[in-house]
């Protein structure tokens, strides 16, 4: 069985994202100007969206529902654009060279990659309710059998309250387990095989998911952690005095959004650039790794990877 090498892999995701950022700006800026300007136009429509959904009430919107809603899907389309042409471009598929100062392409890759993304979302959705059902199913089992045995109310909460907590914990490392297996080498093999490649990436995995969990939190730790350090720079998690209800912590966390919401608002010229940046990068070293992985557990016969 063969097994993705952890080191390599890790070495060429960022060696990928980095030496060849000039090639993915060339290849990736049309569709990512696209994407930034509907996200000016869109942020505060999301951010008003976003405030309404506890209380239900949208007046924050000023943009008309007819408008706003196809907005969205052409920003969604533009973003898959952008990591079509870098998957690509990482898999060393002449699409991504075909135009010299652009990429920009409507064709079946797009939507192929488009279609894995939905199919993975509703084949996690799909198994998170069979599990949900599952964890029901067996709790009625389990209270009936408790009741039969003439069990105190006590022991029957302190034994569902153990079931409870193993469930949550079985549930989160079967949805991580299960992410990872369908979902790391999912675009690479979509953009290789041409068709949308759900279960050949499930099957390509097997044996590999603890190289594929530690690769994926070697490569993506230390970004999420400059992200983090960021937003507490900006102010997103302001300190919680003891003792304050759930209300004052949602009314201080909305205070917070709110500022850092006006400040990227008042810096869109330094926010904007800087996001776009850290989003090639984050493509790119995610192409990097994948794409790695994938040529290493399958011998494909592609041109060298850049």
């Amino acid at each position: 069985m063969k097994k993705i090498p952890v080191g390599p892999a890790i070495v060429h995701a960022y060696r990928f994202a980095f030496r060849e950022l000039p090639a993915l700006v060339r290849l990736a800026w049309l569709p990512l100007g696209i994407t930034l300007i509907l996200n000016i136009l869109l942020a505060p429509q999301m951010m008003a969206l976003s405030r309404g959904l506890p209380t239900r009430n949208f007046s924050g919107v000023t943009m008309a529902w007819w408008l706003l809603a196809p907005l969205y899907v052409v920003a969604m389309i533009a973003a898959f654009m952008q990591f079509t042409a870098i998957f690509q471009y990482a898999l060393g598929r002449p699409e991504a060279g075909r135009h010299r100062w652009f990429y920009f392409s409507l064709e079946r890759p797009l939507w192929r990659m488009i279609g894995a993304f939905l199919l993975f979302g509703l084949t996690m959705a799909a198994l998170a309710v069979v599990y949900l059902l599952a964890v029901i199913a067996i709790g009625l089992l389990f209270g009936l059998g408790f009741r039969a045995a003439h069990m105190s109310d006590i022991a029957i909460k302190t034994v569902a309250g153990l079931d409870v907590l193993l469930a949550f914990i079985a549930g989160y490392c079967g949805g991580i387990y299960c992410a990872v297996r369908f979902g790391f080498l999912l675009f690479p093999a979509t953009i290789a095989l041409e068709r949308v490649a759900l279960f050949q990436s499930w099957l390509t995995s097997h044996h590999n998911f603890w190289r594929m969990f530690g690769i994926s939190l070697a490569v993506f730790l230390p970004v999420l952690a400059v992200m983090l350090l960021a937003l507490y720079m900006l102010g997103a998690f302001p300190p919680i005095p003891p003792g304050v209800s759930n209300a004052q912590i949602a009314a201080l966390q909305n205070a917070a959004s709110t500022a850092i919401f006006a400040r990227m608002q008042s810096y869109w010229y330094l926010y904007y650039p800087a996001n776009a940046l850290l989003s090639l990068v984050i493509a790119g070293l995610a192409a990097g790794t994948q794409s790695f992985a994938w040529r290493a557990l399958t011998d494909d016969a592609t041109p060298n990877l850049p």
